[in-house]
């Protein structure tokens, strides 16, 4: 049990200074009494919350400008014509298309890598 607190502590960074509106503080300290746990575990959860949400959006667009500029991409018209292929029906294709875009919503979804 000893250990596994000493490679938890080992994980963390050094202190940070951090200036925050009075109401949000007021909150957090409000949060953290009440769920008996301290501010900075509060403040701690909120940012990897964050992270899962809005801010994996944001280190996903990076991740996809980074491999635009290495040259990991494909023409999004090409793509969608091999894909669905040009002799298909517009429903089929549609179908395709849906399925397609279901993928890669899920991907996007799984390849996050913050968790609670």
């Amino acid at each position: 049990m000893a250990e596994k607190a000493k490679l938890e502590k080992s994980a963390l960074s050094d202190p940070i200074t951090l200036r925050v509106p009075q109401d949000i503080l007021d909150d957090i300290e409000k949060i953290a009494e009440t769920a008996d746990r301290s501010s900075s575990w509060v403040i701690v959860w909120a940012l990897k919350y964050y992270l899962m949400a809005e801010g994996n959006d944001v280190l996903q667009i990076r991740k996809g400008e980074e491999q635009i500029a290495r040259g990991e991409h494909v023409d999004a018209e090409e793509f969608f014509t091999e894909l669905l292929g040009e002799k298909r029906s517009d429903a089929a294709g549609l179908r395709q298309l849906r399925a397609a875009l279901r993928l890669l919503a899920e991907y996007a979804e799984a390849s996050s890598p913050y968790s609670i």
